[in-house]
């Protein structure tokens, strides 16, 4: 079915635009507002009372006593012609719920099942007198039809379909009475030749027209016309971001872009563009890109780089104040100025800086500009001169190549880095400057306040390749004083006036005796466990210049078989040779009386110093206090207190950590050398009792000392409220069901079914 789309215009109710006089009051007739007909004024030639009488006996619609034999009429079964031959009334037809259609040869009607629930009289008429008139303002392509009955409601829409004249088809829609005559509205229609197809949901009268103005069709795009011809409103292809020759605009006025092309048609954005930088942000990309006119564009996050810089798509560590020392200089070279003057930066912080966009500047007009992509490390000395050749070996940077400088007998030497003043050197006059020699900041002063002090520079005495100039471009300074004049002068340690290394007085003046000589090296730091079983140890060595001892680290793995235990490779531990034999859990006296027992079934004695005892919770432990030895197939108690267990214990774990037990459950293991020895879990199912230890039962199999079989109550007491057998490495517990009458059994029938004389207790019945 065809979609039905609504456009309200205004209708005036009289024919010709002008108010009609009002009916005088006799001539007033009672309808409501469902009776759609009767809501026009059919004109002063019609008797209101006829039109009407005749409007419901067509339409069905009005209430008057005419609609009880017009309802009659209708409910009944179309009468049958008894005439054969006569023909059918155009126009005419009884459809029911099966469909049907109507034909003539200026309208028609296509019902289709379900659209009505009973058969009823449909009929299609056009040049009745009673028709709404045209409304204003409208070009119509055909007659006006009437579908009656008036104000038929259909369950389905049905198919109408007016003649009209094809000659001018262009804008031109079905126009539909709706049941209120209020508006006229157009229906989606759909021109064939020279019919118009509409679906509608209720009976109306209808005719083919447009407005009369603008249209779709008339070569001007208006209104909600996408385009209109030739105008397509000025859009193109790349206003919808294709390419290609220009958009068209189809007959329903809307834009074709059938002659463009999608850029994007088979582009994949899964290669996001590396890391850049934009100013001093970082900029990267993530995500699948989205093409866009044939781009692909990413999502960008942005990391601002505070005091650093960006360079190579990251943020990069830049210079602070103090990180660069300005720290010799030559202003009055022998020969030629310009091209042998230079000075000398060292970076003495313990990073590598970024330096792009680094400025050096004095107090006129030099300006030298570090290029991008340029880096000092740490403890590198930069040289700027006016020439390569100024320091033999090419090792100087030219700041002609950079911008322009010179070094005046009165001048500063400033480095700015984002407008932060990093260092600043200002000389005159009272310097004291000699020709031929740097300034050279006395190497105990490198940093960028105490080069603010004339005091510690001092005239450079090294030859540096360009004689008879002095000073140590590139390297370490000395400290200021005059080496090589054969006087010891403060901060000198010798001067031999030779100013040659290796002859007990090197070339700073400095005493070359070997400091090490009956040194030994022999306090390393306390070897220490580097992992379970390996040692880290530290080998010595003496520094000449400073008769220091430094030790490296070493790791130094143990014999196999052997563990790393306090800070010693020692024999380890085999599961099995220790194990926990006797726990003391809920003991009279409280908390303080705690212990438990270990035992060995080693035939040699065991070293247990920093054995790691743990509980259920990791928490809780303690560790065994160094010289604690575990007898051959001997045992050991640990306690809360030195009261517990009648005074047997080996070390209260207090000492060395914290412990306690959980009534409800908990648990013991012993780690050595990070591997486990032996653990017991209990909880519910053990025997857990008020003042009585649980004990190993050793008669049971190994694999049952971990579950609640293997273990048993003991009868004998080690002091005057509390049994068990503290420090006895071996435990053989009366066991009710084991067919041996044993301490504290009346019976034992070697089951553990009650109701047989001997209770699941081992207790008589009767």
């Amino acid at each position: 079915m065809r979609t039905r789309a609504i456009a309200a215009l205004a209708l005036t109710l009289a024919c010709c635009g002008e108010d009609p006089e009002p009916p005088a009051q006799s001539d007033v007739v009672d309808v409501s507002v469902n009776d759609t007909i009767a809501s026009f004024d059919t004109g002063p030639d019609v008797r209101p009372d006829t039109a009407v009488t005749d409007a419901a006996r067509d339409f069905g619609t009005v209430d008057t006593p005419v609609d009880s034999e017009v309802d009659a009429e209708l409910d009944a079964e179309p009468a049958t012609d008894t005439d054969e031959d006569a023909p059918p009334v155009e126009g005419v037809a009884t459809i029911g719920a099966e469909g049907g259609t109507i034909e003539t040869d200026y309208a028609r009607l296509i019902v289709p099942a379900g659209a009505l629930g009973r058969s009823t009289e449909l009929r299609i008429e056009q040049g009745r007198a009673d028709l709404l008139p045209f409304p204003d303002g409208f070009l119509s392509a055909s007659e006006m039809v009437g579908f009656f009955p008036e104000g038929q409601v259909f369950s389905e829409p049905v198919t109408v379909a007016l003649r009209m004249d094809g000659s001018n088809s262009l804008g031109m829609q079905i126009w539909w009475s709706p049941t209120t005559l209020a508006f006229w509205g157009s229906e989606e229609t759909e021109l064939e030749g020279d019919w118009a197809f509409a679906d509608v949901e209720h009976f109306s009268q209808g005719f083919v027209g447009r407005p009369d103005g603008a249209y779709c069709g008339d070569d001007v795009a208006e209104g909600a016309e996408e385009c209109d011809a030739d105008d397509l409103r000025g859009l193109n292809c790349l206003d919808f971001d294709l390419t290609g020759e220009a958009a068209t605009c189809l007959n329903d006025c809307t834009i074709d872009l059938g002659g463009c092309t999608d850029p994007c048609a088979g582009v994949v954005c899964d290669d996001a563009p590396a890391p850049a930088c934009r100013t001093d942000v970082r900029v990267s990309f993530s995500g699948e890109g989205t093409c866009v006119g044939g781009t692909c564009l990413y999502t960008e996050e942005t990391e601002e780089c505070g005091l650093g810089a960006c360079f190579g798509g990251a943020c990069v560590r830049t210079p602070n104040v103090g990180d660069l020392v300005i720290s010799e200089f030559l202003v009055d070279p022998d020969g030629e100025d310009a091209p042998s003057e230079w000075f000398e930066v060292v970076n003495i912080s313990p990073l590598r800086v970024y330096v792009g966009g680094l400025l050096i500047t004095d107090d006129g007009s030099d300006r030298i500009e570090m290029p991008d992509g340029t880096w000092l490390e740490s403890g590198s000395y930069s040289l700027f001169a006016g020439s390569e050749a100024a320091v033999p070996g090419g090792r100087a940077i030219d700041w002609n190549l950079l911008g322009g400088f010179s070094l005046n007998s009165s001048d500063a030497i400033e480095i700015t880095y984002h407008d932060r003043v990093i260092d600043r050197v200002e000389y005159d006059l009272t310097w004291a400057v000699e020709p031929g020699a740097a300034q050279s900041l006395s190497s105990g002063e490198t940093s960028a306040s105490a080069n603010d002090d004339s005091a510690a520079w001092c005239n450079a005495f090294s030859d540096y390749g360009a004689p008879p100039n002095t000073g140590t471009p590139g390297t370490r300074n000395p400290r200021c004083a005059v080496c090589g004049n054969g006087a010891t002068e403060a901060p000198e340690e010798c001067d031999d006036g030779a100013r040659v290394p290796g002859d007990g007085c090197d070339e700073f003046c400095a005493i070359e005796p070997d400091l090490c000589l009956g040194v030994v090296c022999d306090s390393p730091p306390r070897e220490e466990c580097a992992s379970d079983t390996s040692i880290r140890q530290w080998t010595g060595s003496c520094d000449s210049h400073t008769g220091a001892c430094s030790y490296v680290p070493a790791i130094v793995d143990c014999v196999e078989g052997f563990v790393c235990v306090l800070s010693e490779c020692r024999p380890g531990i085999v599961p099995g040779a220790v194990v926990i034999s006797e726990v003391m859990v809920i003991p009279q006296g409280g908390n303080s009386q705690e212990w438990f027992e270990i035992s060995s079934f080693s035939a040699t004695p065991l070293d247990l110093s920093g054995m790691t005892i743990s509980g259920g919770s990791r928490a809780e432990g303690f560790t065994v206090p160094f010289g604690t030895v575990l007898p051959a197939n001997g045992a050991l108690v640990f306690a809360a207190s030195a009261a517990a267990a009648a005074g047997s214990i080996t070390a209260v774990w207090t000492d060395t950590g914290s412990f306690e037990f959980s009534e409800g459950g908990d648990a013991v293991e012993l780690t050595y050398g990070g591997q486990r020895v032996h653990r017991v879990a209990f909880g519910p199912g053990w025997p857990i009792f008020l003042s009585r230890s649980m004990q190993r039962e050793d008669s049971k199999p190994f694999e049952e000392f971990e579950t609640s079989n293997g273990w048993c109550l003991p009868e004998v007491l080690y002091d005057p409220a509390n049994a068990g057998t503290p420090r006895m490495p071996r435990h053989d517990c009366p066991l009710c069901g084991n067919s041996v009458v044993e301490v504290d059994e009346d019976c034992d029938d070697g089951n553990l079914t009650d109701g047989d004389g001997c209770s699941s207790d081992c207790r008589l019945t009767e």
